[in-house]
């Protein structure tokens, strides 16, 4: 019949408040809560802070469904690639990476998943922005040139 719901994680905290427990850790009546993630998470971050950054890097990649001209997953190695092949410098302004206090963020077509090249971060949230108003923008500037024609 499975194993009765114990309200204490496999290290002993106490789940029964709603905030201290993940669902997984309520349904199956165990495995990590809240503290035991982040206790984890604190302790990975202590032992190499650059590893943890790493980390969350990838996850992000994997949940905005990052992928290759191929269709393969954008991983570390890709990153690395492009990096090198770019020289360090973010793709529009060419900015270096020692310039920046974030590292380069791996672009991506929004639509579609596809990396298109690793961007400074004010460039890459510029883009954004123009995405999102390209076909309005296209026809006020069109607008404009032909009034200046007549």
């Amino acid at each position: 019949m499975g194993r009765p719901y114990k309200p204490i994680c496999k290290r002993g905290h106490d789940t029964t408040l709603p905030e201290s427990r993940y669902e997984k850790a309520a349904v199956k009546g165990g495995g990590a809560c809240k503290q035991c993630v982040l206790e984890r998470s604190v302790s990975r971050r202590e032992k190499d802070p650059s590893t943890e950054r790493i980390r969350n890097r990838v996850a992000n990649w994997k949940t905005a469904n990052i992928i290759n001209s191929d269709g393969t997953s954008f991983t570390l190695n890709d990153y690395n690639r492009n990096f090198q092949i770019q020289g360090g410098r973010c793709k529009i302004c060419s900015k270096h990476q020692s310039e920046l206090k974030i590292a380069l963020c791996a672009d991506h077509d929004h639509k579609t998943g596809k990396f298109r090249g690793l961007l400074c971060g004010p460039c890459n949230i510029a883009l954004g922005h123009y995405e999102s108003i390209r076909t309005g923008a296209a026809k006020y500037l069109s607008d404009i040139v032909k009034n200046l024609g007549e």
